[in-house]
């Protein structure tokens, strides 16, 4: 292998992660240049040179002192290097990203071994905030009217925010007042393409949006580059968090933030805090319902054999949990006075079929 290839094998693989979320190719990326700065201030060569050395000592060393060099001197120390900047998940996130690279280079990781012989710094589980209707409502009462009908949307559809953002008009269905949104395989990070439902709110938000955009129009999307569109809606829902009160980074500090949690260092209130909200509102009246509507594979395949009508009607009994303005009773309300109308425009239609066809 010449010098050449041998440093482009980095590039080489961050290029062949075609298949891997955005987010898996970012932390991959990020632990491949801490490892290469690891290098070069250890071993004062860069990743590619270290790695290589390694294979040689594979072969040609008894494989005691292989493993003991591979452990002791490169994996023990760049893990506590990893873990002077970063929080334990995520020290322990980015080694199992940079295990995947050593095998593109034949160096194999075992799990049971690692475990005996590598110290991984112990998991921070805080308790998980659950978001609160009027913590939606907050939010979406200081949002810019586009802005509120997104995070409606969001916190009705089981939709994650990278999926929404790449959604174009043409993967909305509007029948009878009622909206089916199609998420096409490539939006998705299984991708595997599935379909959902969102509120009557939402609903009388989207549809005027809807009406005014070419088939091909991004609906939420500010960027065609879905992953700039999606920095720039977490840049924005930052502001507006601020805004409703539920941080205070500003004027406390990163680390003092009362809206973070301790082991992550991420807000409590994330754009997928919506994503799980949804999904938990409609779990409680159909437990799987709202996993299969978000993408989860091991519940889409017991919702196979539903058709689309049914899936809506076990939906519709959740949208009073996913309303985030209009109280139940009034929910329930405006749900019959829709059902009177909609038989009530049956009606009429089958009056004028019969004047026109006597």
């Amino acid at each position: 292998m010449t010098l050449l290839a041998k440093r482009n094998s980095k590039e080489k693989y961050l290029g062949s992660m075609t298949q891997m979320s955005d987010s898996a190719r970012v932390q991959t990326k990020i632990v491949l240049q801490k490892f290469d700065d690891f290098c070069k201030r250890v071993f004062k060569k860069p990743e590619d040179q270290v790695i290589e050395e390694l294979k040689i000592k594979k072969k040609i060393e008894p494989e005691d002192d292989y493993k003991l060099f591979l452990y002791e001197e490169i994996l023990k120390p760049f893990i506590d290097d990893l873990s002077k900047v970063y929080v334990p998940n995520g020290v322990r996130g980015m080694f199992s990203y940079f295990k995947r690279y050593l095998v593109s280079w034949g160096i194999i990781i075992y799990r049971e071994e690692s475990k005996l012989r590598i110290t991984m710094p112990a998991k921070l589980k805080d308790e998980k905030h659950i978001l609160k209707k009027d913590e939606v409502r907050a939010i979406c009462n200081v949002a810019s009217p586009k802005r509120r009908m997104l995070y409606l949307v969001l916190s009705s559809s089981t939709m994650r925010i990278k999926e929404t953002v790449q959604l174009r008009k043409k993967d909305f269905e509007v029948e009878d007042g009622k909206v089916t949104i199609r998420i096409k395989a490539p939006y998705t990070k299984t991708k595997t393409g599935r379909h959902t439902f969102i509120s009557q709110e939402a609903t009388e938000l989207l549809i005027p949006h809807l009406q005014k955009l070419q088939d091909n129009d991004l609906v939420f999307g500010v960027n065609e580059d879905p992953i700039k569109a999606k920095d720039v809606e977490e840049q924005t829902f930052g502001e507006y968090r601020k805004k409703a009160g539920f941080c205070n980074c500003d004027k406390v500090g990163i680390d003092n933030c009362k809206g973070k949690v301790t082991s992550s260092n991420h807000h409590k209130i994330t754009l997928h805090s919506f994503r799980s909200y949804s999904i938990k509102a409609i779990n409680r009246i159909d437990f799987g319902l709202g996993n299969a509507l978000a993408g989860h594979g091991y519940y889409m395949s017991g919702y196979d054999q539903m058709d689309i009508d049914e899936k809506r009607e076990i939906y519709k009994q959740a949208e009073p949990s996913l309303s985030v303005f209009t109280s139940t009773e009034e929910m329930d309300t405006l749900t019959k006075t829709n059902e009177v109308l909609q038989d009530e425009i049956a009606r009429l239609k089958m009056r004028m079929d019969k004047m026109d066809n006597p």
